[in-house]
């Protein structure tokens, strides 16, 4: 288990916020992910999974305890099932999936981060989300390794138990897909990954869509535009003038930039539509949250 101490978090967000972590770990294994677990409940210390740093900050502040980061990384296909180590990047684990004919994950393409993060935050797009395919999975929970069905996580809406519970490491997962038509998959991957390049601002950091689509026909994107958030700024923190549902660190923005925009976009639009955003982006860190 690689150890070490007060590591820069910034480093290893998307969004490039956040202080230093008073224990850090590169987990490259199932083992170091266990032994690392194991060390911060033997000293009494919170920890945190991080996977690819999307849809994280971390405050100023740090983190009083243990971040792992996930790199245990190891791809397996058989009989139109997909087994992968919780920190396969996602881009991974979608290649493999059209490289096989597989379908199930493509409209997931072009979506950062881990495996491991996707089934904490049930990724997806507005009909599908990842916990539909998942087949079973692998965890740990501080005194055991076991395999648990898709009903242990309770997904829902951009949310899982894994994201709940703090005491519950996955391991691997295992994916079921169905057989589908090569060129098919491919242009639809295509599509959908140029549609998302089109909308989404990519020249400066972010942590991907900021709040949860609420309920109904109409995105957080399109709320937040209607309210005339776009291109608000505070600090080195601004909502993208491409997507409003996208907060982008365009000079050195600190989390405190963050927080202060993101409570005034929600306030804009509780104010003009009567609708509470909720934020799908995690703050991480004072008080350790």
């Amino acid at each position: 288990m690689d150890l070490q101490k007060n590591i820069v978090l910034a480093n290893f967000t998307t969004l490039r916020v956040g202080g230093s972590a008073d224990y850090f770990v590169h987990a490259k294994s199932a083992e170091d992910l266990i032994k690392a677990y194991d060390f911060a409940r033997e000293h009494n210390l919170p920890f945190f999974l991080l996977g690819g740093g999307s849809n994280t900050f971390f405050h100023e502040a740090g983190f009083r305890g243990v971040v792992i980061r996930n790199e245990y990384e190891g791809l397996d296909f058989s009989d139109n099932k997909i087994t992968a180590a919780s920190g396969s990047l996602l881009a991974n684990v979608v290649g493999l999936a059209l490289r096989h004919q597989l379908s199930g994950l493509e409209n997931l393409v072009g979506i950062p981060g881990t495996i491991g993060g996707a089934i904490a935050g049930n990724a997806g797009v507005p009909k599908q989300s990842i916990g539909e395919i998942l087949l079973e999975a692998e965890i740990y929970n501080g005194k055991e390794r076991r395999i648990v069905k898709p009903d242990f996580f309770k997904f829902s809406y951009r949310t899982s138990s894994l994201k709940e519970k703090k005491s519950i490491i996955l391991l691997k997962v295992i994916l079921k897909l169905k057989a589908g038509e090569r060129n098919n998959l491919r242009i639809s991957a295509q599509e959908i990954l140029a549609e998302r390049l089109a909308k989404q601002p990519y020249k400066f950091p972010s942590a991907g869509s900021f709040f949860k689509n609420p309920i109904g026909e109409k995105s957080a994107g399109w709320y937040l535009d209607q309210a005339g958030c776009k291109g608000w700024t505070e600090g080195g923190a601004k909502i993208s003038e491409k997507h409003a549902n996208f907060i982008i660190n365009f000079q050195n923005a600190t989390s405190f930039d963050i927080i202060n925009l993101a409570y005034r976009a929600r306030k804009a639009v509780e104010e003009k539509f009567g609708i509470k955003l909720e934020q799908e982006v995690v703050m991480i860190g004072e008080g350790n949250e």
